[in-house]
């Protein structure tokens, strides 16, 4: 009994997994960077684009 207590004990302290864990975490970052940053840009790129199509009229 003792050695499958022994045995979880040292799966759960593994760290196979830790490197995928922190990909996973970095790419999660990175989106919510992208998606601040293309919220903060949509303005402005519709203003940009607004005030070019009014030189054509």
């Amino acid at each position: 009994m003792l050695v499958y207590f022994y045995k979880i004990i040292q799966q759960l302290s593994s760290e196979k997994g830790q490197g995928m864990v922190e990909y996973g975490l970095l790419l999660v970052m990175i989106a919510l960077v992208v998606i601040a940053g293309m919220t903060n840009l949509a303005g402005a790129v519709s203003d940009f684009f607004t005030s070019f199509s009014t030189w054509f009229d």
